[in-house]
C-alpha cells in the first residue's frame, strides 16, 4: 500500500495525465470497430462530409446533415468540419474516426482536471490536486460514457463537452483574476479582463453550439463554474455593484448568441423541434422526463443494464410509483441545490450541471426520444467533481503525510475506479459491430421493436439467416405489418432452404465461367442476400456474352434499385421489357419484378433502410 500511495501522491507533476492515459487505455480497442447504426447516415454514406470544401455548406445548407436528402431536424455543423477533416487523413477507414473519438474523451478528461484544479484551489493546493484526479478519473472510466465514446456518431456530445469544459476553466482563471483586491475600480470589472479571455470564452460558445444543440447551456454552466469556485474561496462573483454589472452583460451576449444560433438553426432547419408529433405532451410529458431524469440518476450510481436503444421508453400517461418517487427526487435533488448555494455550493454546482445538461432533451421541446446515454456525457461532471470535492476534503492538506484516514481513502477510490473500468471494459465490445450492438439491445430489451428490427438485418446482412427468420418472429410479435419483415422474411427463408445451392455455385462459376445459366442463379440468390456487388458482376457477365437475356437485364434493374439508382434500374427493366417481347412468362415475372423494384426505390430512396431501419439521431 505505501508504494502505491508514493506513485499518486497528488506532489507528482504527472497526476494530470493519469484520467487521459486511462482513457486511451480503455477505448484502445475501439481502433478496430467497424462503423455502426447512424454512422452510415451520418458519416459513412454522406458525399457531404468527404470534402473540407464543403465546410462553408455545413452551416448554411441542411441537406448536408444526412445521405438522406431531407434533414432529420439537427443542426451539427462543427461535427461535420471535424469529420470532413478527418476524412482526408483516413478516408473511410472507421478506426480513425474511433482514434479522433477517444482522444477528445482523453482531452476532456485533462480539461476536467484542470478544472477541477481551480475549483478547489482554495482548500490547497494539494487537495485540489488529489480532488482533481479523482474527479477526472472517475469520470473518464464511468461505463454510462461508453456509448458516446465508442460510437463514432457519439462526437458531438464529446466536441460540446470539451468546449464547456474549456469556457469553465477560463472562467474559473478570469473570475479569480477580477477579484483579486487590487483597487476597487479593477475589482470585478469585466473590461479589466483580458481581451483574449473573452475571446476564447466566446469563441467556446460558439463551438458549444455548433457542436450540438445541447451547447445552448454553455453560459449557464460557465456561470455556475466561476460563481462557485470563487464561492469557495469565500469570494463573490456578485459582491459588488460593478461585478453584477459585468456579469450581467456577458450573461446577456451569451443569451444573444444563443437567440442567434436558434434563430439561424431555424432558418436551416426549418424548426426548432425534431419531431412534428410531441411524444408527450401535458402531464405525460412531465411523468415521462422525470422517470427519464431519475433512470439517468440511478445508472449514475449504478451503471447496470446499459442499453444502447433506448426508443421502446415507455410514456407515462399517469402517475405511479416509480413516477411518484422520480418526483421526489428530483424535487428532493432541486431543493439541496437551492439551500447549498452559500454553505455547500459544491453540491449545488453538481446538481445544477446535471440538471442543465439534461434541460435540452427534456422534450420540451420535442425531440425523437426521452432517454438515452450520450445525453449523460456533459451532465456526467456534475456528480465527477461533487465526488473529486469530497476527496479533497477528505485528503486535506497535511504535508504530504500518510495518515490512516488517507489509507483507507485511497483504497476506497481505487476499489471504486477498478469496478468502473470493469464495467466500461465490459460494455465497450457490445459496439463491436451491429449483431453485438443490437444482439445486446434485443437480449435486454426483448420488447423493443426498433433493436429486434435492427437486430433482424445486422443478422441478414452477416449471413445468419435462420437467427433472422427467429428474430423476425419477434419482431411480428409486437408489429405484424413491420416493413422489416416484408423486406427480409421471403429473402431470408429462401437463402436458408437455398444453402447447399449457394454453397455449390460459390466454387463453380469461378470454374465453369463459361456456364452463364449458373451464373444467373448465383446472382439472383446474392441479389436476395444483398450481395450487390457480386450480383451486379454476375449480372453484367451474363449480359456480356448473351446481350438478349432479358432475365440478366432484369436482375441488374433489382440491383440497381437494391443501391437506390432510380435511372439505372429504369434503364434495365425497360430494357428487359423490350427483349421479353410477347412471351407471357416473362411478361408475368417482370411485372412481378417491376413491382419490387419500385418498392425497393421507394424504400431506399425516402426512407433510412439502406443499411438499417429507423435511426437513433438526437
Amino acid at each position: 500500500m505505501g508504494r502505491v500511495v508514493e506513485i499518486v501522491k497528488p506532489r507528482r507533476g504527472w497526476l494530470p495525465l493519469v484520467a487521459p492515459i486511462l482513457a486511451v487505455l480503455l477505448y484502445l480497442p475501439t481502433l478496430s470497430f467497424p462503423f455502426v447504426w447512424d454512422d452510415f447516415m451520418f458519416l459513412a454514406d454522406n458525399d457531404a462530409v468527404r470534402s473540407l470544401a464543403n465546410a462553408p455548406r455545413f452551416f448554411f445548407d441542411g441537406t448536408t446533415a444526412t445521405s438522406m436528402e431531407t434533414n432529420p431536424g439537427l443542426y451539427r455543423p462543427l461535427r461535420n468540419v471535424l469529420w470532413a477533416f478527418e476524412y482526408t487523413l483516413w478516408k473511410d477507414w472507421p478506426g480513425g474516426y474511433h482514434l479522433v473519438n477517444f482522444l477528445l474523451h482523453a482531452l476532456n478528461g485533462l480539461l476536467l482536471w484542470w478544472l477541477g484544479v481551480g475549483l478547489l484551489a482554495g482548500l490547497g493546493r494539494e487537495a485540489a490536486r488529489f480532488g482533481a484526479t479523482v474527479a477526472a478519473t472517475l469520470w473518464v472510466a464511468h461505463p454510462l460514457l461508453t456509448e458516446g465514446v465508442a460510437w463514432v456518431k457519439g462526437g458531438d456530445d464529446l466536441l460540446v463537452a470539451t468546449f464547456c469544459l474549456l469556457g469553465g476553466a477560463l472562467a474559473i482563471r478570469l473570475a479569480n483574476q477580477s477579484a483579486e483586491p487590487q483597487t476597487a475600480a479593477a475589482r470585478g470589472n469585466w473590461r479589466r479582463w483580458p481581451g483574449w479571455g473573452l475571446a476564447l470564452l466566446a469563441l467556446c460558445h460558439l463551438g458549444a453550439l455548433s457542436s450540438k444543440e445541447s451547447g445552448v447551456v454553455y453560459p449557464a454552466i460557465v456561470f455556475l463554474v466561476a460563481w462557485t469556485a470563487l464561492r469557495l474561496r469565500n469570494r463573490s462573483l456578485l459582491g459588488r455593484r460593478s461585478t453584477r454589472l459585468s456579469v450581467a452583460i456577458l450573461l446577456g451576449i451569451g443569451l444573444l448568441f444563443d437567440l442567434l444560433y436558434l434563430a439561424v438553426r431555424g432558418r436551416v432547419v426549418g424548426s426548432l423541434a425534431q419531431v412534428t408529433d410531441p411524444l408527450a405532451s401535458g402531464s405525460a410529458l412531465l411523468w415521462t422526463q422525470l422517470r427519464a431524469t431519475a433512470r439517468g440518476l440511478w445508472l449514475v450510481v449504478w451503471p447496470r443494464g446499459l442499453l444502447a436503444d433506448y426508443s421502446g421508453y415507455p410514456v407515462s400517461t399517469e402517475p405511479g410509483f416509480v413516477e411518484i418517487a422520480s418526483l421526489l427526487v428530483v424535487a428532493g435533488l432541486l431543493t439541496a441545490a437551492v439551500v447549498s448555494l452559500r454553505r455547500n455550493p459544491m453540491v449545488s454546482l453538481a446538481i445544477g450541471i446535471w440538471f442543465f445538461g439534461i434541460l435540452p432533451v427534456s422534450n420540451l421541446v420535442p425531440t425523437m426520444q426521452f432517454f438515452a446515454e450520450r445525453f449523460l456525457y456533459l451532465p456526467l461532471i456534475g456528480p465527477a467533481l461533487l465526488a473529486g470535492w469530497a476527496a479533497a476534503r477528505l485528503w486535506g492538506e497535511n504535508g504530504g503525510q500518510l495518515t490512516s484516514r488517507r489509507r483507507r481513502l485511497l483504497l476506497t477510490i481505487l476499489l471504486l475506479v477498478a469496478a468502473l473500468v470493469a464495467g466500461t471494459s465490459a460494455r465497450i465490445p457490445v459496439w463491436g459491430s451491429e449483431v453485438d450492438l443490437f444482439g445486446d439491445t434485443a437480449r435486454r430489451a426483448p420488447d423493443n421493436l426498433r433493436g429486434l428490427a435492427n437486430y433482424s438485418l445486422a443478422l441478414f446482412y452477416r449471413g445468419r439467416y435462420a437467427e433472422c427468420l427467429e428474430t423476425l418472429a419477434s419482431v411480428r410479435r409486437l408489429d405484424p405489418e413491420h416493413d422489416v419483415i416484408e423486406n427480409l422474411e421471403a429473402d431470408a427463408i429462401t437463402l436458408v432452404n437455398s444453402k447447399p445451392e449457394i454453397e455449390r455455385l460459390l466454387g463453380f462459376v469461378d470454374r465453369h465461367p463459361e456456364d452463364l445459366e449458373a451464373k444467373l442463379q448465383f446472382g439472383e440468390l446474392m441479389g436476395r442476400a444483398r450481395r450487390k456487388g457480386t450480383a451486379r458482376l454476375m449480372f453484367e457477365q451474363v449480359i456480356a456474352a448473351r446481350p438478349e437475356d432479358w432475365r440478366a437485364w432484369a436482375g441488374l434493374a433489382w440491383v440497381e434499385a437494391l443501391d437506390g439508382e432510380e435511372r439505372r434500374a429504369r434503364v434495365a427493366i425497360e430494357r428487359a421489357q423490350i427483349l421479353a417481347g410477347d412471351d407471357i412468362e416473362a411478361i408475368s415475372a417482370l411485372q412481378t419484378r417491376d413491382e419490387r423494384i419500385t418498392h425497393e426505390l421507394g424504400r431506399v430512396l425516402n426512407s433510412t433502410w439502406r443499411r438499417r431501419t429507423t435511426g437513433s439521431e438526437r
